[in-house]
């Protein structure tokens, strides 16, 4: 070994040396002196939040009147043409055509012929315009991914379902073309349109889901396919308000899980698209661009929108779940205006909509993680 050789590989090991205790020297003061507590402190939990978006939709409607003599005021409601009795204590009922009133609402005590109490809070409002009141079902429908392409469809009419298996059962379809895994699509169906799992491995005339299904006989002409959907994104009707997936019923809420106090922000992606199919068959799909946001009705008990700064929809509070088996529920969105429509959009256009949840714990989390120093929503300090 030459000595310039020996000479550099003492210098590498002095070197490495001087390295080795200057970082036993820096961590040990660091460690003595709690250089970085306040950047690690915390308190230990479970930070744990999910979305769950779905479309409030009536399935059954009864007792359907109409009168201008109806009034409102408070809780309760009044009129002399129509016999308010009909309507039973705990059932919903559907205000339409009124100015201030119009939605769901909840029938509490036993009415009479005349007058009628409901749970939520009503506005005034005087005899003269014609309102219609029948009392409904309501069910809440998930929310489906967009379509990109579908395979294996097939039409019937010996399609049937049953709740209490997950089954969906055919003697002439093949159901066995499906798989553990797929999703499928089923439209055109009385009470189970929607997208469902497939759960096993599906014989030809029995398949099985993960979702819930209602009890269905066959005899309705249903279709069944198998489709791939864009992941996380969901399709809003915003062309018929007769569709069940129209914008006016899309709602949305949170579900918090956290064993310690959660900040959370929510974040909308909103996107308006023109699907046409030309003289070949092929389906084109097109972004629209629109300036602003989509006019849901966001509650705004506890929540602040942000959107003009950052995007995102904050809740005020520092929240945690109720119990190990209960999560605490925000609703962000869970009614439209009362006293508007949604202005529909010619046949082919669609909303496209997509979100993203963070929840950071209460100590140091909108700090360190979200680089917040302040809140948004007040101007001070966490």
């Amino acid at each position: 070994m030459s000595v310039n050789t020996m000479r550099r590989k003492v210098t590498y090991s002095l070197v490495l040396l001087i390295f080795s205790l200057a970082l036993f020297v820096f961590s040990s003061y660091a460690y003595f002196t709690n250089m970085y507590e306040d950047a690690f402190m915390g308190e230990m939990g479970i930070v744990d939040v999910s979305l769950e978006a779905y479309f409030e939709t009536v399935t059954q409607s009864s007792n359907l009147a109409s009168a201008s003599d109806v009034t409102f005021d408070t809780h309760t409601i009044t009129s002399v043409v129509i016999d308010l009795s009909v309507y039973t204590d705990g059932s919903t009922i559907r205000i339409d055509n009124s100015n201030s009133n119009e939605g769901y609402l909840t029938v509490s005590g036993t009415p009479t012929a005349n007058s009628l109490v409901v749970l939520e809070d009503l506005t005034y409002e005087a005899p003269g315009q014609t309102i219609t009141i029948d009392q409904v079902v309501l069910e809440n429908i998930p929310a489906n991914e967009v379509v990109i392409s579908s395979s294996n469809k097939y039409t019937a009419t010996d399609l049937g379902f049953v709740a209490s298996t997950h089954t969906i059962t055919s003697s002439t379809t093949n159901l066995s073309v499906y798989a553990d895994g797929d999703t499928i699509r089923i439209f055109n169906s009385n009470s189970n349109d929607r997208h469902y799992t497939v759960s096993g491995t599906p014989t030809s005339t029995a398949l099985v889901v993960v979702e819930d299904l209602t009890n269905e006989t066959a005899g309705t002409s249903i279709s069944i396919d198998k489709v791939v959907t864009k992941p996380g994104v969901y399709h809003i009707n915003i062309v018929s308000s007769g569709n069940e997936s129209y914008f006016e019923d899309f709602r949305l809420i949170v579900y918090v899980y956290s064993s310690l106090g959660t900040y959370l922000r929510v974040k909308m992606h909103e996107q308006l698209t023109l699907t046409y199919t030309d003289y070949q068959g092929d389906i084109t799909e097109l972004s629209i661009l629109f300036d602003g946001y989509m006019p849901f009705k966001y509650n705004t008990t506890n929540w602040y929108d942000n959107r003009i700064n950052d995007n995102y929809l904050y809740y005020k509070s520092p929240v945690e779940r109720i119990d190990e088996f209960t999560p605490t529920e925000l609703p962000l969105i869970s009614e439209y205006f009362s006293t508007q429509d949604y202005a529909t959009s010619p046949p082919g256009y669609s909303l496209q909509i997509a979100f993203s949840i963070e929840a950071v714990q209460f100590i140091g989390g909108p700090e360190e993680v979200w680089d917040l120093t302040t809140k948004p929503w007040d101007g001070l300090t966490w």
